[in-house]
Parts: C-alpha cells; structure tokens; sequence
C-alpha cells in the first residue's frame, strides 16, 4: 500500500471515503450494501438503512459471504440482518427433564 502525504485531514477523508465507495460498488449485492452506497453519496437514510449500511461495512462488505457476524455485545447485534435466529431460540429453550417433571408434580401435590 502507498504511503501518500496529505496536506489536509479533509484530502485523507475524501481519499478514505472514495476508497470506501470503490469497494462498495465492487461488493455483492447483499442486505446493506445499497444503503451504505448512498450514505456514502451523502444521501439521508433512515435508522434502519444506517444500521443495515453499518452491517455491511463491519462484515467487509460481506466479502466470504452473508453470515451472522456472532458478535453478540454490539449494540446492533439484535438488527442484523443475517443473525441466525434460529440457533438463538436453541439457547434460550429449556430441557425438561424427568427430574424436573417430578419435582414439578411433588410441589403441586404438597399446595393442595
């Protein structure tokens, strides 16, 4: 990668943000991507759009694919668009166990 002297921090973010729009043109039409292109644009998108364009840029422009990210402590997280719900119901679910049956009709025996 070249190393170039800017002059000013606005020449460093235009060369950053022109860079960003590259990639993003170049990407997989995926969840985000048009959103984060017209961010970029300097276009107004809604909350949802940002954080869908958010998605997309934090994913690589989800270069190896549209997967759940798995990084379950960012804020977002629960917006992604490609987190798999499914595998998250999995966890929450409790196993009933015989124990459990037993113990559960012992306490409705002894309050009668």
């Amino acid at each position: 990668m070249e190393d170039k002297n800017y002059s000013t921090d606005c020449e460093y973010r235009y060369d950053a943000k022109a860079k960003r729009l590259l990639y993003a043109t170049e990407a997989k039409n995926k969840i985000g991507r048009r959103n984060y292109i017209d961010f970029l644009e300097g276009q107004a998108i809604t909350r949802l759009q940002a954080i869908k364009a958010k998605c997309f840029e934090c994913n690589n422009y989800y270069v190896d694919g549209a997967e759940d990210c798995k990084v379950c402590f960012y804020p977002l997280y629960g917006f992604m668009p490609y987190r798999n719900k499914k595998e998250e119901e999995k966890k929450d679910r409790k196993v009933i166990t015989v124990e459990h049956i037993r113990k559960l009709i012992e306490g409705r025996a002894k309050n009668r």
